[in-house]
């Protein structure tokens, strides 16, 4: 049974590689690149290497196995020191790899060494180093004492001299019923050698190595089929993968899958390390969560954990999105805040607002129990009433009681500062219970009634001011109204007159627009520029900025002048149309007095 599991192995390897390159191997050739050489007759399955008959002379395992153990001493040149049984017995070095397996030293098929010669040495040429493992030795029958004590030795040179021992016979080796011996010969030569210190009787000896690309007892084991981490070559021996194995898997040639409760490379995790959410298989090559890790854990055995500033299921919580109360470290799998959270908010890591209806340390607080001045909202963490407090209640969250002392808005006003009559209480809005002293009103008797009367006054005063600026600016206006519009009704009557051409058309024109100037009015005018003197008595005229003819005489009349009549009494002068006389009476100019 031992044999034929590795064989099958090997087969169902090689079959399912050949299946999915789909390759067709040629001549006597198999495996997955037909690197592989049948070595049996009928030839081997192409894809399985399996024989069906015996093996070839010099190679075994067949009958179902792959034959591709061989024997590399078989028909190989054999030598000894010279003997005296050569010529009469024909007991020769040959006779030990001929293939025939007779012990029978009289049937002529064994080497007998000289009969006293000391150290006696037998050696096989193989033609090239091999890696050597498994020894067959067919002793003659029935002499043990002949095979105790002998030595096996490789070599890289032809000389008898004995090279590296790789085995040695021990002095009470047993006596078998064949007297044949199977043993380990590990190590690489080209020349095998044995030495006895008494004599040989050697009938056969089988050297055996496992073609390319197998290895193990019989030859069985394919080199494919091990787990080698990286390109490790692969003796004939053990197979043994000199680079390590691949993850999950172990042995000398890492074939044998981890043991159960361990994975990865050289078997080295346990499952039970692992941080897994859930009961979750554990296979032995990466030792897999499937159903993901626990918080605070990552990786795909979730043996790792969470980086720094990251916490929770899939490390997939910040440690800057926590609101811990002060410096809190942040543990990688619940980000716990170790000082508290901060006002408004919850939880183990303080990530979570508080519930509606409630706010401030902890989320202890209610929003009901605040005494805010109209229905606002409430914000969760310090619950603060924007519109301000109720009389008597202070504080951002109007949940703190004024002291006995005071009363009011924000608890804003002193009782002692009342002026009550008697002892009265200072309730929340400060009202005297027996009403004010006097000159004080208002019901928390805090106002003095003279300011309250002074501030009336005031009042009635400014209404009266207002009301008599309202009357006079109506009556200027309606006076710049009637000037302005007798300035246009007089400017539209002189442009319909004509201009005088003469000295008497200009009086005429004059009379026109004005009546005569009587003595005892004193009332002068100038019209269109046009400048004249009216000699009344004594009097002397004049008209200023004028640079027309005298009407009388003439003569040019002065452009600036102040001229005072005889009696130095009056003196008149002409200013934008309107006549002023020194005595302080005016006439406008156009209009008859």
């Amino acid at each position: 049974m031992g044999v034929w599991r590795p064989t099958v192995s090997v087969v169902l390897s090689a079959c399912l590689l050949q299946l999915v390159a789909g390759i067709t191997c040629q001549g006597e050739k198999f495996g997955d690149t037909c690197s592989y050489s049948c070595h049996c007759t009928p030839p081997c399955n192409q894809t399985t290497g399996v024989c069906n008959g015996a093996c070839d002379r010099g190679w075994f395992g067949g009958n179902g196995q792959t034959c591709q153990r061989e024997n590399v001493a078989f028909h190989k040149t054999a030598s000894s020191p010279p003997t005296d049984y050569e010529q009469d017995k024909g007991w020769t070095a040959d006779k030990v790899v001929d293939g025939n397996r007779d012990q029978d030293l009289f049937h002529n098929s064994c080497f007998h060494s000289h009969s006293t010669a000391p150290n006696p040495t037998w050696t096989v040429d193989l033609g090239q180093p091999y890696r050597i493992h498994d020894v067959r030795i067919y002793n003659r029958a029935r002499t043990p004492h002949l095979i105790r004590t002998a030595l096996l030795t490789l070599s890289n040179s032809s000389s008898f001299t004995p090279g590296v021992t790789c085995y040695t016979f021990p002095s009470d080796t047993a006596k078998t019923n064949n007297s044949v011996y199977d043993v380990t010969c590990d190590g690489t030569g080209r020349y095998f050698t044995i030495t006895h210190s008494t004599g040989l009787n050697l009938c056969e000896v089988e050297i055996y190595v496992c073609s390319n690309g197998s290895y193990g007892q019989n030859c069985n084991n394919s080199c494919i089929e091990r787990r080698c981490a990286g390109d490790s070559p692969c003796d004939h021996v053990r197979g043994t993968c000199i680079s390590g194995c691949e993850a999950g898997w172990m042995g000398e040639d890492c074939r044998q899958a981890c043991s159960s409760g361990s994975y990865g490379q050289n078997c080295g995790n346990y499952c039970t390390d692992r941080n897994c959410a859930g009961d979750s298989p554990c296979d032995h090559v990466r030792g897999t969560c499937v159903s993901g890790c626990e918080p605070g854990w990552m990786g795909e055995d979730c043996r790792e954990a969470c980086s720094s500033g990251s916490y929770g299921q899939n490390c997939g919580n910040y440690c800057t999105d926590r609101k811990c109360a002060g410096d809190s470290p942040c543990d990688h799998i619940r980000g716990t805040c170790v000082s508290g959270c901060e006002p408004g908010w919850m939880s183990e890591d303080c990530r979570e607002a508080c519930p509606s209806g409630s706010y401030g340390q902890n989320c202890s607080k209610y929003c009901s129990d605040r005494k805010c001045a109209g229905d606002l909202p409430c914000d969760h963490v310090q619950g603060t009433c924007v519109s301000g407090c109720e009389p008597r209640w202070m504080s951002e969250d109007c949940r703190e009681a004024c002291d006995i002392n005071h009363y009011g808005v924000n608890c804003g006003k002193i009782c002692a500062s009342r002026h009550c009559v008697g002892n009265s209480s200072c309730g929340s809005t400060g009202d005297c219970d027996r009403g004010c002293e006097t000159g004080w009103t208002q019901a928390d008797c805090t106002e003095d009634v003279r300011s309250v009367q002074a501030a009336g006054c005031n009042a009635s005063q400014l209404a009266v001011a207002v009301a008599v600026a309202f009357v006079v600016g109506a009556v200027l206006g309606v006076i710049v109204s009637v000037i302005v519009w007798r300035r246009r009704n007089r400017c539209q009557h002189k442009t319909s007159e004509s201009h005088p051409t003469n000295v008497s058309t200009a009086q005429t024109e004059r009379s026109q627009a004005s009546d005569d100037v009587r003595p005892g009015t004193r009332t002068y005018d100038s019209l269109n520029a046009v400048s004249y003197d009216a000699k009344m008595k004594t009097d002397t005229y004049c008209t200023i900025k004028s640079g027309k003819a005298d009407l009388g005489t003439g003569a040019t009349a002065l452009t600036s002048c102040d001229v005072s009549d005889s009696n130095g009494a009056r003196t008149y002068e002409t200013l934008d149309n309107t006549s002023r006389g020194t005595d302080g009476e005016y006439s406008e100019i156009g209009k008859l007095k």
